[in-house]
């Protein structure tokens, strides 16, 4: 997936009950990052950036002083945030044990690219502005790591993010 366009449909797994307020109140909630069911997402995405940094500084890319205000800036601006999460499957097993009751809920399916959602975005909001952002995400470290590297050279050239 590209940030310029999501598949065609996203499924959202939950419950009856959140189902029900999804509908009744035509729309998701976000849930703050720091009580996310799986914190080893959370983790794997610092020992990427972390990693990222590391590799940085052994290539003299950047100091050891610049990687450490990086690495303070990104702890200081990370927490909290708020997601939504959406699955590419609409009938995924995992998906139904841990988020749609064990089988027993449902999996919404929506159409994001109808949706007035900016792909990509940063990773951070830096204002109080509301926005909704959509971005894939990945799980395996070493993708993050190269994301992560990548961004960190656009910033080190001056380029645009």
């Amino acid at each position: 997936m590209d940030n310029n366009e999501f598949p065609e449909k996203l499924y959202h797994y939950c419950n009856i009950s959140a189902f029900m307020s999804i509908i009744k109140n035509k729309c998701f909630w976000l849930s703050d990052t720091k009580y996310t069911n799986d914190k080893e997402e959370i983790c794997a995405f610092k020992d990427a950036v972390w990693a990222a940094l590391n590799e940085l500084v052994c290539n003299k890319k950047i100091n050891e002083e610049m990687a450490n205000k990086i690495w303070i800036t990104y702890v200081y601006n990370t927490l909290p945030g708020y997601i939504s999460c959406f699955s590419e499957e609409d009938d995924l097993l995992s998906q139904w044990r841990s988020y749609g009751d064990d089988g027993n809920g449902v999996a919404i399916g929506v159409d994001f690219n109808s949706l007035s959602i900016e792909r990509g975005g940063p990773f951070r909001m830096c204002t109080n502005e509301k926005k909704c952002y959509g971005r894939q995400v990945l799980y395996i470290n070493e993708l993050w790591k190269n994301e992560i590297k990548n961004i960190f050279k656009k910033i080190l050239d001056g380029k645009k993010i």
